[in-house]
């Protein structure tokens, strides 16, 4: 796993400061990585001015794109004076999730960061089936963000399945490994390896600790839990009272399309801590480069 040296912080509402923003600047700190926050223009343009008045600007995209800039420089302002490297863009390109994609791949970034809004309808792409578009394309690792309060010491829960039930490559569980270990030495944390495993209680801490060998990895304990994999993270996230949940998905073809891992699904959603999400080796890029103009719709003649 290489070392975070960029992140990308995907805004999706740019006149306000998400969450996922004072998280993202302390990890940066944490890793001495840059910063840049980034925001996919994709609403309509219209043939009528008033379909853009709630922005407060003319219809065309210069001052659209021109707004959300100030709003992210003045994001970015008061971390630049902080010392951090931080540097803010916007861009017309649809649809949002893959625009964040071809920006991060752009940059060189090795990190994704967002909010989660699950039942929010209310901005371009805050649609829970863009945040699942992202998850599932992402090559880079994409951190989940719940809420603004910063790590203290945070406890993070590493999950693991070493036996490789669901077909995870062996490579899966070391970056999940590493990036537990990354996140916890430079946010002053502690992290736990967990493992939901069925048959030998032997087998299953000896396959956990081949993995935890080969990458060098240390966490302060190892959690095994013989229930299914979705509860057992849920119920060790809430009772170790983790901040910060790193977990694999493994996304694969199928009906032409490409599938989030099923635990993965079922767990992101349904625990309070923020989410690591991280992608085997060798995860290719399964979006298209070409970036997308603004889109125009017509307004219907009375």
């Amino acid at each position: 796993m290489s070392q975070i040296r960029r992140i990308l912080v995907a805004i999706k509402y740019p006149l306000d400061t998400p969450p996922s923003v004072p998280k993202a600047a302390q990890l940066a700190r944490a890793l001495h990585a840059e910063l840049e926050l980034f925001h996919a223009i994709d609403i309509p343009l219209s043939t009528a001015p008033d379909v853009n008045a709630e922005h407060q600007v003319g219809g065309d995209p210069d001052s659209i794109r021109e707004l959300f800039l100030r709003n992210l420089a003045a994001q970015a302002e008061p971390l630049k004076q902080e010392g951090l490297s931080v540097t803010a863009a916007a861009m017309w390109d649809s649809p949002a999730h893959e625009a964040v994609l071809r920006h991060a791949h752009r940059i060189g970034a090795d990190l994704i960061v967002t909010e989660r809004h699950p039942h929010d309808l209310n901005n371009s792409w805050g649609l829970h089936s863009a945040d699942w578009e992202l998850l599932r394309l992402s090559v880079k690792p994409v951190l989940i963000v719940k809420d603004d309060a910063p790590y203290q010491q945070p406890v993070i829960l590493a999950a693991l399945d070493p036996v490789h039930r669901h077909a995870k490559p062996a490579d899966l569980d070391e970056g999940i490994c590493a990036l537990a270990q990354a996140f916890s030495t430079a946010l002053g944390g502690s992290w736990h390896a967990l493992h939901a495993y069925s048959g030998s209680r032997a087998q299953a801490l000896a396959s956990v600790s081949q993995v935890l060998q080969s990458e060098g990895a240390k966490p302060q304990a190892v959690q095994l839990r013989d229930n299914p994999g979705p509860e057992a993270i849920i119920e060790t996230t809430h009772e170790l009272g983790a901040s910060l949940l790193v977990m694999g998905a493994l996304s694969r073809s199928g009906l032409e399309r490409l599938l989030i891992g099923n635990t993965a699904e079922q767990v992101i959603d349904r625990v309070s801590c923020d989410v690591l999400i991280v992608k085997p080796q060798g995860f290719g890029m399964h979006f298209s480069r070409r970036v997308r103009a603004p889109h125009l719709i017509s307004k219907p003649v009375s």
